[in-house]
């Protein structure tokens, strides 16, 4: 009988399956971050959004777990509660990294799938609100 634990270390092999869990890792990390800094600075998602001019229920619906955010809209309900957004990129381990590096250390990437829809998501940079398609 396999373990969960081994069946996900063995899936976690396969680029796709590696490169979608690290995109929602990504995902879950930056929206808890965003709550702790509501929290840390004391305020809530009503004066965020009257901040940003925008609906209370669109900064909810971005900080749902099944809303993928833009850059743009973690930056603008960052800096309406008083923080600048900041990036770091951590190299994957060699264990963690399911394609095989060059001797020149440059990584070879497995393809991906490209899904590109004109119009798919709009922002109202005015409001600094992020639109529904």
């Amino acid at each position: 009988m396999v373990r969960f634990a081994e069946w996900m270390t063995k899936r976690l092999e396969e680029p796709s399956v590696r490169i979608g869990f690290e995109v929602e890792r990504f995902i879950l990390l930056a929206k808890e971050e965003l709550l702790r800094s509501f929290e840390e600075a004391g305020v809530t998602q009503r004066e965020i959004a009257k901040t940003l001019e925008i609906k209370e229920s669109t900064v909810s619906r971005a900080l749902r777990s099944t809303h993928n955010m833009t850059l743009r809209t973690l930056c603008s309900l960052a800096v309406a509660a008083g923080f600048r957004p900041s990036i770091t990129l951590e190299r994957l381990s060699d264990a963690e990294t399911p394609w095989k590096r060059s001797e020149s250390r440059s990584a070879t990437l497995p393809p991906l799938p490209v899904r590109l829809k004109p119009n798919a998501a709009s922002f109202d940079r005015a409001r600094g609100e992020e639109l529904a398609a």
